[in-house]
C-alpha cells in the first residue's frame, strides 16, 4: 500500500476504506480527503473533493513484488484514479447504496484496435480515467499485431494531447527554505512522463524485435514525432532519444527492406537527421567493434553475429544517402526551435546547416565503418562505390590511404592463398585479385583528383599480371563493364603505343564477358544482366 501524504497535518496515513464505517477518524479522512481532491481537474471545491474521497478514489493496488524501478512505478495504475473494491460506498446523505458492479478489464487476447481507440478517447476526456495509459502500454507488447499498431498509434495521440495541453510539464522548482504543499497535479505530470519514458522503451523494442514492416514503420514515425516534441520543448536536438532510434535500426536481426527505405526517406528529407545520424551511427560503430556499446544504457559487448549484422544494416542506409555539395542545398530541418542566445550576442550558424559539419560526420561515420569487421560482399561494394559515393564528400581523404594500401596487400595475401594466415576472414579467398583492383582503383582516384603523391601505384598494378589474372572466371559483369569504361576513357588521351594495347585488351574483355556487349551496342529488347 503506497502511503499519500496528509496535506492538512503533514503526517503519513494509509488511504483505506474497508473501514469506512469508523467514526473516530472519519472526519479526519474526509477533511483531508477534500483538501487532497479539491484541486484536481473536475472538482472545484471541497466538496467535490470528499464526494471523490468518500467514493474510493485514492486506493492504489498493492505492486507486483517481482517488478522494481521505473517499469514497476510506470505500471502500477495513478494512485489518485483508482477505484474502491469495497462492496458499499458513501454518499453525501446518510443512506447507503451497492456500489456499482466493475467491469472486467479486456485482456490483450480479447482486446481489439477499437478498445485501443475507445480508451485513448476516454483518457482525454476524463482526468479519472488516465489509468487506462497503463493498460494501452501492455497491450503495444501483444503478439497481435493489429492491437499493436492501434495501440501505439493511440498512445501517441494520447500523449501529444496531454503535451499541448501542458500536462506534461515539469513543476517549477521550489525556492529554496520553502516547504511547499505537494501537489497533486505536479504528481499526475510526473507519473505521466515516467509512462512517457516507458513508451520510448516501448517504441525501440518494437522497432528492434518486431519483424511485421508496418510495426517498424509506425514506431519509427512515432519516435521521430516524440523527438520532434520533445526539441521543440527543451529548445535543442534530442540526440539521446535519436541515438536510440540510430542503435535499434542498424542493431535489429529482423530489419525489413521497408524500414530501410522509411528511414532513408526521413534521413535525406532533414539535414538535422541526416547529421546527427551519421554522428550517432560512427560512435555506434567504434563502440561495436571495440566491444562495448555506445550508448550507456546497454550493458556488455556484441556478439560476432551481431557485429556483422550492423556492418550490413549500416551500408545499406549509408549507401543510399544523399549528401550536400553546398550550403544552399541546406535548410530543411526536422526539429525547429528558437536557440538561446549566447552570451556576448555572437550568432553562430546551427551545425546542421555547415556542410562543413555535415562532411566531419559523413568522414567519421565511413571511417568508422571501414574499421569495422565486415563481410567479404559487404567489403567489396564498399570499393566499388569508394571513389564517387565517399570521397567526393569527405574533408581529408587522404585518411583511406591507409584502408586502400591494406585492402590492396589482403587482396594480394587472398590471391595467392594464404589461407592459414588469414583464416580469420572468412570466405575471402575467392575475390582476392578483386578487391586488389578495387583499391588500387581508389588510389587511382586519390592521385588524379586529390594530388596523392604514391610513386608504388604502377608497381603495385604490374605486380597483379600473374599467371593467375587470365583464370580468373568469377568476375561480376559491373566490375568488368567499370574496367572497360575506364580504359575507353583512358585511351581517348593515351599516346598511340599506349591505345595499340588498350584497344586488344577491351576487345579480349567484351569477348570474354558478352553481357558487356550493351556498352558498344544495345538493342530495343535487350536486358543488362547485373551479376
Amino acid at each position: 500500500m503506497v502511503r499519500i501524504k496528509d496535506f492538512t497535518g503533514g503526517n503519513d496515513f494509509t488511504p483505506s476504506f474497508s473501514s469506512i464505517g469508523d467514526k473516530s477518524d472519519k472526519r479526519t479522512r474526509r477533511a483531508a480527503g477534500s483538501q487532497l481532491f479539491a484541486g484536481w481537474p473536475g472538482c472545484g471545491n471541497k466538496q467535490q473533493g470528499r464526494n471523490l474521497f468518500d467514493s474510493g478514489v485514492g486506493r492504489r493496488e498493492s505492486r507486483d513484488p517481482n517488478t522494481t524501478g521505473s517499469e514497476s512505478l510506470c505500471r502500477d495504475p495513478l494512485p489518485f484514479l483508482q477505484v474502491n473494491n469495497s462492496p458499499m460506498k458513501r454518499k453525501n446523505s446518510d443512506k447507503r447504496v451497492a456500489a456499482p458492479a466493475k467491469k472486467p478489464a479486456l485482456s490483450p487476447a480479447s482486446a481489439t484496435p477499437a478498445d485501443a481507440r475507445r480508451l485513448a478517447k476516454e483518457c482525454l476526456e476524463s482526468a479519472t480515467k488516465l489509468n487506462n495509459v497503463v493498460t494501452l502500454l501492455e497491450w503495444c507488447e501483444s503478439t497481435v499485431p493489429s492491437l499493436t499498431h492501434a495501440s501505439l498509434l493511440a498512445l501517441h495521440y494520447v500523449f501529444s494531447e496531454l503535451s499541448k495541453r501542458g500536462g506534461l510539464k515539469k513543476p517549477a522548482p521550489a525556492a529554496s527554505g520553502d516547504n511547499p504543499e505537494p501537489d497533486p497535479k505536479s504528481a499526475v505530470s510526473t507519473w505521466l512522463r515516467e509512462n512517457r519514458t516507458l513508451f520510448v522503451a516501448v517504441l525501440v523494442r518494437v522497432l528492434q524485435e518486431r519483424s511485421d514492416a508496418a510495426l517498424q514503420i509506425a514506431s519509427l514515425e512515432t519516435l521521430l514525432a516524440l523527438l520532434k516534441q520533445e526539441s521543440e520543448v527543451m529548445k535543442e536536438f534530442q540526440n539521446a532519444l535519436f541515438q536510440r532510434v540510430v542503435e535499434a535500426c542498424v542493431s535489429s536481426a529482423v530489419v525489413t527492406d521497408q524500414l530501410i527505405v522509411a528511414l532513408v526517406k526521413n534521413l535525406n528529407a532533414y539535414d538535422d537527421l541526416r547529421m546527427y545520424f551519421y554522428k550517432d551511427l560512427g560512435k555506434f560503430l567504434e563502440a561495436a567493434r571495440e566491444g562495448t556499446h555506445a550508448s550507456k544504457r546497454r550493458k556488455g559487448a556484441p556478439d560476432n553475429s551481431s557485429v556483422s549484422i550492423i556492418a550490413i544494416n549500416a551500408f545499406k542506409v549509408l549507401d543510399k544517402l544523399a549528401n550536400p555539395k553546398s550550403e544552399a542545398e541546406l535548410g530543411q530541418l526536422h526539429c525547429v526551435f528558437e536557440k538561446p542566445e549566447k552570451a556576448g550576442g555572437k550568432e553562430t550558424v546551427y551545425a546542421p546547416l555547415q556542410v562543413t559539419a555535415h562532411r566531419r560526420a559523413f568522414e567519421s561515420c565511413w571511417l568508422a565503418l571501414l574499421r569495422h569487421q565486415m563481410t567479404p560482399e559487404i567489403y567489396k561494394r564498399v570499393l566499388l562505390v569508394l571513389h564517387k559515393r565517399i570521397i567526393p564528400f569527405m574533408n581529408k581523404p587522404a585518411m583511406l590511404i591507409d584502408f586502400l594500401i591494406d585492402s590492396y596487400e589482403l587482396g594480394r595475401c587472398l590471391q595467392a592463398g594464404l589461407a592459414g594466415i588469414l583464416s580469420r576472414l572468412n570466405g575471402m579467398l575467392t575475390i582476392g585479385g578483386v578487391i586488389s583492383m578495387l583499391a588500387l582503383n581508389g588510389l587511382l582516384t586519390l592521385i588524379l583528383e586529390h594530388n596523392l603523391d604514391y610513386p608504388y601505384f604502377f608497381k603495385k598494378l604490374y605486380s597483379l599480371l600473374d599467371r593467375n589474372i587470365m583464370h580468373v572466371n568469377s568476375l561480376p559483369t559491373y566490375l568488368v563493364a567499370a574496367f572497360i569504361k575506364r580504359l575507353a576513357r583512358l585511351s581517348l588521351t593515351a599516346p598511340p603505343s599506349g591505345i595499340v594495347i588498350i584497344i586488344p585488351f577491351i576487345y579480349n574483355l567484351l569477348k570474354r564477358h558478352p553481357a558487356c556487349v550493351v556498352l558498344i551496342h544495345r538493342d530495343g529488347d535487350d536486358e543488362v544482366e547485373t551479376t
